[in-house]
């Protein structure tokens, strides 16, 4: 399987494309997978040995080398300093956020400081709801403080870049990791809209600040979402607005408290699985939780945000690609890197989707350190007319 390791991590598509490296950016999205959600019992596939954190991080260090990209945004670090310092050899300068609760992985950026300045950075704790923002979407008997489905530590992060190159350019960069669990598509709804409204406000903050007068800043929103094209979350970024129609999916969500309440429910959804016995441990008295549960958002609420955001892999391909998590009991598209398009535009992305339709193995593996598949596009800076 060795062979066909490289074309994932390091074939640019299409192929055809001639880009020149002072006029371009190349941006990495990728899930490294912490070892504190790894055993032979997530992925029993994967003999024990390679699932070790030496093995893993030998191979993780190599494939983030072997991206040569300019920005590269990682989930689940758990061991930012060996990182830090691997990529510091090669160039590149970090900012790295620790999440709340007992698992000790946050979400890490890394930029080539020869070609791109660090001008300010934030983060924000899912957890904290700023009722300001959601309020006007939210139903009427919703309680942050009674209902605690949304306390789930998933955290994110912005920086603000200077192009050197391009003085009259900047980016805003930021990296999420959204909650994983299907039957909580109202509590990804939830973080992904704080997400905008938190860049929204730094983006702001930073033209306040600035001293210098840039005239085109574009965003973009990466990471691993959990959550599939066409759901609310998708539609929600790259639309931006959604209707949130809420029978069914509370309906879905009351039965799912049910069945919990008697059993524990097998359902992989990415790595973070079998985190769901300390992070629902408020599940285990039902009457309690069924007391103070209630829906987040109005039913037929528009939701919208002050961003419109666009897939890159999907500008270029046409399509998202077929996966970017791949194990023995889910495979399907849950990263991605959204942009704003204002100057610049995407012309290449990694992987190629043909070795996709491929690959018949499991992640992780031998050769592959996570379960999930690294993502990268490249833009270019488009020409004033």
């Amino acid at each position: 399987m060795t062979e066909k390791l490289a074309p994932l991590t390091t074939c640019w598509t299409p192929n055809n494309v001639t880009s020149s490296v002072e006029k371009s950016i190349s941006i990495s999205s990728y899930n490294m997978l912490a070892q504190v959600y790894v055993n032979t019992t997530q992925f029993p596939y994967c003999p024990r040995r390679y699932l070790r954190r030496k093995h893993r991080l030998a191979l993780t260090k190599n494939l983030l080398q072997s991206l040569q990209v300019d920005i590269l945004c990682l989930q689940e670090v758990d061991c930012y300093n060996e990182i830090e310092t691997c990529l510091r050899e090669k160039g590149y300068q970090g900012v790295f956020q620790l999440r709340g609760g007992t698992k000790k992985d946050g979400c890490a950026i890394f930029f080539r400081s020869d070609k791109l300045e660090l001008a300010a950075q934030h983060s924000w704790d899912c957890d904290q709801i700023r009722l300001p923002i959601v309020q006007p979407f939210c139903h009427q008997d919703w309680n942050p403080y009674l209902d605690v489905r949304h306390k789930r530590n998933n955290i994110g992060q912005c920086i603000w870049l200077r192009w050197k190159q391009e003085p009259k350019v900047s980016f805003c960069i930021a990296n999420v990791h959204l909650f994983w669990d299907p039957i909580h598509e109202d509590v990804k709804l939830l973080q992904a809209l704080q997400a905008v409204h938190e860049i929204d406000e730094f983006i702001h903050r930073c033209k306040a600040d600035s001293d210098k007068n840039e005239e085109t800043i574009d965003v973009f929103l990466m990471g691993d979402f959990n959550t599939s094209p066409g759901t609310p979350v998708y539609s929600l970024l790259t639309n931006g607005q959604v209707t949130w129609q809420g029978r069914e999916e509370e309906e879905m969500m009351e039965s799912s408290y049910l069945h919990r309440s008697k059993t524990v429910q097998v359902h992989n959804y990415d790595s973070d699985y079998h985190e769901r016995r300390e992070e629902d441990s408020w599940n285990n008295n039902h009457n309690n939780i069924m007391s103070s549960w209630s829906p987040i958002f109005a039913r037929h609420a528009t939701i919208s945000i002050p961003f419109c955001f666009q897939s890159a892999i999907c500008s270029v391909l046409g399509k998202e690609i077929e996966w970017s998590n791949r194990t023995e009991k889910f495979t399907d598209t849950i990263d991605y890197i959204f942009y704003t398009g204002r100057c610049m535009k995407p012309v290449q992305v990694i992987p190629c989707p043909e070795l996709l339709q491929r690959y018949d193995h499991y992640l992780p593996n031998e050769n592959f350190p996570s379960d999930h598949i690294p993502l990268g596009c490249r833009f270019e800076l488009v020409p004033n007319e």
